[in-house]
């Protein structure tokens, strides 16, 4: 009993000193807004958007960092990562005022900007403003006044969507122009005619109309991108502005300079696209890995 005794009196040491170590690892916050299907905080699909996908990946991947999750609003989330180090997040998209105070990741994916989206019925009304390579030109779409259109009213657009949007509100006077909130049924509006397309991020309305189950009652979506715009921006993780930020990205940086992580990182992004989008995401990766 004695040697028991000492034994334990030695190893107990060695034991703590262990846990000790553990538990001074840094911690890598790691922030969530509701925003599908980026990051999906509840319901059935709780967990499965294709930034939550991306997270879990790094976090399995660096076992040198305790990993804390956090859910906030965007507000909240942007104040706190200036406020403290060592917050990572995914969907903040880099814009010069951002980058004075935040620590972007190298991009891994390009994220595609707001789109024209209709669905597959409506294509052939849409097709005298598409080019082959299936952009949509909106200077002469906007004089076309028997096509109803939707956008978000107070949600930040590209120049050319703004300029669509500002020229139908100025010479409107059938209501070809309609404003939505974002959790209208977009899909059963176009089915039941009361718009025939409108602008937004493919992803997001792609994952309504999967909620609507719109994809069963043949009311399949497609999408434009603007012609005379960039297809896509790039998409890294945004971090906290300190060491430990600029230190996590760095390791962000060094997993994604895999292709096998990009590989699959993209595959998140892509089970979220529409044809179409995907095919215009596969023309933006090929650009992304030229430069």
């Amino acid at each position: 009993m004695r040697h028991l005794l000492i034994l334990l009196v030695v190893l107990t040491p060695a034991i703590a000193c262990r846990a000790a170590t553990a538990d001074d690892r840094p911690v890598a916050q790691w922030f969530y807004v509701d925003v599908p299907p980026a990051m999906i905080l509840k319901g059935e699909d709780k967990g499965t958007g294709y930034v939550d996908r991306i997270i879990g990946l790094f976090k399995r991947s660096m076992p040198g960092y305790r990993h804390e999750d956090v859910q906030s609003s965007v507000t909240r989330m942007f104040a706190t990562m200036q406020e403290r180090d060592g917050i990572c997040t995914g969907g903040l998209l880099r814009t010069p005022e951002r980058e004075k105070v935040l620590f972007y990741s190298n991009s891994f994916y390009p994220v595609l900007v707001n789109r024209l989206v209709t669905n597959r019925a409506k294509r052939p009304l849409l097709a005298p403003y598409v080019s082959p390579e299936g952009h949509v030109d909106l200077g002469a779409l906007a004089d076309d006044d028997r096509l109803v259109a939707g956008y978000v009213g107070q949600r930040f657009y590209s120049p050319l969507i703004q300029q669509f949007i500002e020229t139908r509100t100025a010479n409107d006077p059938e209501g070809r122009l309609r404003v939505l909130i974002p959790n209208d049924r977009f899909s059963l509006l176009l089915r039941h005619d009361r718009i025939d397309f409108a602008f937004g991020l493919a992803a997001e309305i792609y994952y309504q109309s999967l909620r609507e189950e719109a994809a069963a009652e043949g009311a399949e979506l497609v999408s434009y991108a603007v012609r005379g715009e960039p297809v896509a921006k790039p998409g890294g993780f945004a971090c906290s502005g300190g060491p430990l930020g600029r230190q996590i990205a760095g390791e962000i940086n060094r997993l994604v300079a895999d292709p096998a992580i990009r590989a699959e990182i993209r595959s998140y992004y892509t089970d979220w696209l529409d044809e179409d989008a995907r095919r215009d995401f596969a023309r933006a990766v090929e650009e992304e890995e030229a430069r």
